[in-house]
């Protein structure tokens, strides 16, 4: 008087069992129930840490494009991350999302992007290269709004060292 209990369940190993007698199959009937609540377990835990798990977009190569873009068009500028956040109103955190391709940008957040950069989203996502012989260094320019606020003694003298400095760049 036997029964035969074949169990199978997706893991790693197929589990099969032959029952042959009461205490026998008690036992089988408890690992059964193990493996039964082990595999609700698992399934309700991949159920609920992969709903809440963002899909990847690294894995998408328009968000990264796009991303260096906008680092380059931001350095050209001369800008940090922190003073374009700024000067979006957004956290330096979501601009280092963007560059390295971990969030897709929003038109909405392409326009304010695009205006402080002074630059057209053709650029930023790369459908049109920028001229880079329109514009100025900005580091340049910032430090000749700096040397405009000195005296005018400093000024001259100043000037005259960057003049003996090119002449001696241009004899090496």
């Amino acid at each position: 008087m036997g029964c035969f209990l074949l169990w199978s369940l997706n893991l790693p190993q197929e589990t099969a069992f032959l029952c042959l007698g009461t205490k026998t199959c008690q036992g089988v009937f408890i690992v059964f129930i193990i493996r039964i609540i082990y595999v609700s377990v698992k399934c309700l835990c991949y159920t609920f840490f992969m709903a809440r798990k963002r899909i990847n977009p690294l894995q998408n190569p328009a968000n990264i494009k796009i991303g260096k873009q906008l680092a380059a068009i931001r350095k050209a500028h001369g800008l940090t991350q922190s003073q374009l956040a700024e000067q979006v109103c957004i956290n330096q955190r979501v601009v280092s999302d963007y560059e390295v391709g971990r969030a897709g940008i929003s038109a909405d957040m392409l326009i304010r992007l695009c205006s402080v950069l002074k630059c057209s989203s053709d650029n930023v996502i790369g459908l049109k290269p920028e001229n880079k012989s329109e514009k100025p260094n900005l580091r340049i320019s910032r430090r000749l709004k700096r040397i405009e606020q000195l005296p005018i003694n400093q000024q001259k003298a100043l000037l005259q060292n960057i003049d003996m400095f090119l002449k001696g760049a241009k004899l090496a």
